[in-house]
């Protein structure tokens, strides 16, 4: 009997060892992971291309909420990209924002994007009467 609980707590010890989470050689559970900067660009009124360096534990990808910014290029090197972004100008009187959510799996990072407006002039009142009498 000495022997038989000797046996099972040998086998007992040997599975807990082989199920522990530490020193774990299980790649297809790699957490994701991602970092992406800069988090908030401003761009001109006239649009332009940036770029935003991504560190990542797998290929990123990009999505945006306006479709004023668009993907331009990817390049890689091991596990840093660089994503170049594209903004078309901003023909609006206001100011306009998107926000980009870089992705890698289940991780994901958010950058804002700021667009200036076109340059506009307004003049007030838009309606002056003048007299025929000189006036300042």
């Amino acid at each position: 009997m000495k022997q038989f609980y000797l046996l099972v707590c040998s086998l007992t010890m040997l599975l807990l060892c082989a199920c522990s989470d530490s020193g774990s050689n299980d790649l297809g559970n790699e957490k994701d992971l991602i970092t992406v900067s800069p988090t908030s660009v401003n761009i001109d009124k006239d649009g332009g291309s940036f770029a935003l360096s991504v560190k990542a534990t797998r290929v990123p990808s990009v999505s945006s909420s306006a479709t004023w910014i668009t993907l331009e290029s990817r390049a890689s090197n091991d596990n840093s990209y660089t994503l170049t972004m594209k903004a078309e100008a901003n023909t609006e009187t206001v100011d306009r924002e998107a926000t980009l959510t870089i992705s890698c799996g289940e991780a994901n990072q958010k950058v804002l994007v700021t667009q200036s407006a076109k340059d506009v002039l307004t003049v007030e009142p838009a309606k002056i009467s003048i007299d025929d009498q000189e006036q300042t």
